[in-house]
């Protein structure tokens, strides 16, 4: 296991642990960033999507940092690099390794500039340089192949799930069937929710005048379940 501290601008200290995984072979990347000197009781999983690795989570700008957040509320904040992406091993085939490129997430002006009244140019130059130290020019396409199916098949059984389970989202996402998302507290556990942020795309998370609503909402989440399982218990 490695260790080491980073430093905000607020002084705030951190500190990863590095914890090697391996799965059919392959070498998983898999850390774990605390506030230095605590041992959280609470965890938390960061997994990324289809086209980047988990480095998105921690914009190392301001307090952008998704896990730096999560860090100073008292979580342990797992990050974890999905077999073919970032800094876990190679796979043999992925469908022919070959996507297209992250920035394409970020929303643009008229023109086709990146809309600098939403995303920050410092937010995305972190963001882009961290796609290409980590991800390189191309990203594993098996999980594109799910995506490509017909709306009414369904790629996540919904009633499957049993934990309380918060979907939080832009609606400006381009790559989101709102009719299915408008009906997934339907099928989800009771507790659960739906957070609809006007404006935000799919990186709602990092957009600036919304970056602090979606944390918000994600932390008020995150606390209401925590104070049921304590009086449940």
């Amino acid at each position: 296991m490695l260790q080491g501290t980073s430093a905000l601008a607020d002084e705030t200290e951190y500190t990863q642990t590095i914890c090697p995984l391996e799965r059919n072979g392959t070498a998983l990347y898999l850390s774990q960033t605390v506030l230095s000197g605590t041992q959280p009781r609470k965890q938390i999983l960061l997994v990324h999507g289809v086209t980047y690795s988990s480095h998105e989570f921690d914009i190392d700008y301001q307090d952008y940092s998704l896990v730096r957040l999560l860090a100073r509320n008292g979580y342990g904040v797992w990050q974890l690099d999905i077999a073919g992406f970032g800094r876990s091993g190679d796979v043999e085939d992925g469908f022919m390794v070959d996507s297209d490129y992250a920035a394409d997430d970020f929303q643009r002006g008229p023109d086709g500039s990146f809309d600098a009244s939403v995303t920050d140019p410092a937010v995305l130059e972190w963001f882009c340089s961290g796609c290409w130290h980590y991800d390189g020019e191309s990203s594993p396409n098996g999980g594109r192949r799910d995506l490509c199916v017909d709306a009414s098949n369904l790629l996540i059984d919904l009633t499957r799930i049993s934990m309380p389970t918060l979907v939080i989202c832009g609606d400006q996402d381009p790559y989101l069937n709102y009719d299915l998302v408008n009906r997934c507290l339907d099928d989800l556990p009771e507790g659960s929710a739906l957070e609809m942020i006007p404006g935000g795309s799919h990186v709602v998370f990092l957009e600036k005048p919304w970056y602090h609503d979606f944390q918000e909402r994600l932390l008020r989440f995150l606390q209401d379940e925590i104070s049921v399982n304590d009086m449940a218990a």
